[in-house]
C-alpha cells in the first residue's frame, strides 16, 4: 500500500509479484465478495450482507450453509440479539468521543478517493467485487466530507497546556533502551555527560534532561 515500511506497487509490479503455491490451483485467490462492517451493522441492510457471506461459501466443501429462508433469524439471533458484549460495550470513553484531527481526515479522504478512482475506471469497471467496494467507499467518502464540514464549521477549542507533560517526557527518556534499573540507555549509553560532549545532538535533546 505505500506506507513505510512497504514500498507501493503498481498493477504492472504486483501481476509479477510470485503467488501463493495454494492459487495454483487449489485456492481461487480472487476475492468472491467484498462486505461493508457499517451495513453488516445496520440493520436495513445487514441481512443482505450476510446473504453475501452465506451465498459464497455456499456448496465448498465442508460447508454446511443454512438456507436462505433461515439468514433473517441468523441475523437477528447473531448480529442483533447477541448476548455476549461487544466492542462498542467495553469499558472507557465513548466510540463518539475518538475523534480524528483535520489533517488525519483530509489524509483518510485523499486515501479513499484514491482508491475509489482506481476501482471504478479501467479493468476494474465491469468488475462486480469491484463496484461493491466503490459503492462502500462513496459512503465512507460522503461521511468523511459531512465531518469536515462540521469540523470546519465548529472546529475543537485548542486544549490547554499539560503542565506534566513535560515531566512525563523526561521519565520516558530516562528509560528509553534501558535494561533492569539503569537509566539512560543500556549501559548509560545516553547518560548526560556523554550526550552533552555530542555537539552536534546536545542542542536537540537537552531539554530531557533534568
Amino acid at each position: 500500500n505505500g506506507q513505510f515500511p512497504f514500498s507501493y506497487l503498481n498493477d504492472t509490479q504486483i501481476a509479477a509479484e510470485p503467488k501463493d503455491e495454494n492459487c495454483n490451483g487449489n485456492l481461487n485467490c480472487v476475492a468472491s465478495a467484498v462486505i461493508s462492517y457499517e451495513r453488516m451493522f445496520n440493520q436495513s441492510t445487514g441481512v443482505e450482507q450476510l446473504r453475501t457471506i452465506a451465498n459464497t461459501m455456499r456448496g465448498k466443501q465442508l460447508m454446511n450453509i443454512p438456507d436462505d429462508d433461515i439468514i433473517p433469524c441468523m441475523y437477528l439471533d447473531t448480529i442483533i440479539s447477541a448476548p455476549e458484549p461487544r466492542n462498542e460495550d467495553r469499558a472507557g470513553p465513548a466510540r463518539e468521543e475518538y475523534i480524528f484531527t483535520m489533517q488525519q481526515l483530509n489524509d483518510i479522504l485523499a486515501m479513499k478517493t484514491e482508491v475509489r478512482s482506481k476501482y471504478s475506471s479501467g479493468a476494474w469497471a465491469n468488475n462486480a467485487q469491484a463496484q461493491d467496494l466503490v459503492s462502500y467507499l462513496d459512503e465512507y467518502i460522503d461521511e468523511l466530507n459531512d465531518e469536515i464540514a462540521t469540523y470546519n464549521g465548529n472546529p475543537p477549542p485548542t486544549p490547554g497546556p499539560d503542565p506534566n507533560y513535560f515531566p512525563d517526557l523526561v521519565d520516558w527518556y530516562q528509560t528509553l533502551g534501558a535494561e533492569g534499573n539503569e537509566t539512560y540507555g543500556k549501559g548509560g549509553r545516553y547518560n548526560k555527560a556523554k550526550v552533552q560532549q555530542m555537539a552536534g545532538y546536545w542542542p536537540s535533546v537537552q531539554h530531557l534532561y533534568p
